[in-house]
């Protein structure tokens, strides 16, 4: 075996690794993951150590070592389950109609997600309108615009859970609203949202209720009715 065929296997096995790297690190600008997936293509037995040992150690040492969070498949189960939540509102009849159920849920989800991120709007502009305006020392000015957007994100996604909250609450009274609730409750423990969570996990513990008083006043009722007993003489012909 040559030198060259040596290469070739070492260049084959640093190959997939390479792109691994290279889809793992989606939020770093491209050249950044150009070269980390260059490097990788080159240097992947520390790569290799790293992720055969992340592997082994969740694999048969329970939660004493736990990999990074899969955000894509995070994002990929939020997707789904606004699906579902967006589906059953519009079978359900929920809003005024198509567009206002989906609109709902979707702006809902956007907000919570920024929430959940830590996303600020507007931080690049506020730099750039400071830098354009010449002032140099505008890191407190920066601060101030980040807290205010901060606020101002919150409030929206405070109103958004409350038209949520609305188009379920229109439908909590059907028989049929169970499953829409149940999914709305696992996209917002999803999104990390716990006042929403709690809110959906009492109208569905109330829903409970009113449907375990009415199966009792139906079973008293049906006890209630008076039996009627056959008192004609059998020997009456």
């Amino acid at each position: 075996m040559t030198s060259t065929d040596i290469l070739i296997i070492y260049l084959a096995f640093g190959a997939p690794i390479a792109v691994y790297k290279y889809l793992q690190n989606r939020d770093a600008q491209t050249v950044r993951r150009c070269l980390i997936a260059v490097g990788t293509f080159l240097f992947w037995i520390p790569a290799a150590v790293r992720i055969g040992y992340l592997y082994f150690s969740n694999a048969y040492l329970g939660s004493a070592f736990v990999s990074p969070v899969d955000s894509d498949s995070s994002e990929m189960l939020i997707s789904d389950l606004r699906e579902n939540v967006r589906s059953e509102l519009v079978r359900l009849g929920a809003g005024v109609g198509m567009h206002d159920a989906r609109e709902t849920v979707d702006r809902y989800v956007g907000l919570a997600s920024a929430i959940r991120g830590g996303v600020v709007p507007g931080s690049t502009a506020s730099e750039n309108l400071f830098e354009a305006a010449g002032r140099k020392d505008s890191g407190i000015g920066i601060h101030c615009m980040k807290i205010r957007n901060r606020r101002r994100l919150e409030r929206h996604h405070i109103q958004s859970r409350k038209e949520l909250l609305k188009l379920f609450a229109e439908v909590a009274g059907s028989s049929e609203s169970t499953t829409a609730i149940k999914s709305a409750l696992k996209l917002t423990r999803q999104l990390d949202d716990s006042e929403t969570f709690e809110w959906l996990r009492k109208l569905i513990t109330n829903k409970a209720e009113v449907w375990n008083t009415e199966s009792i006043q139906q079973t008293q009722s049906i006890s209630a009715v008076p039996v009627i007993a056959a008192t004609g003489s059998l020997n009456s012909d």
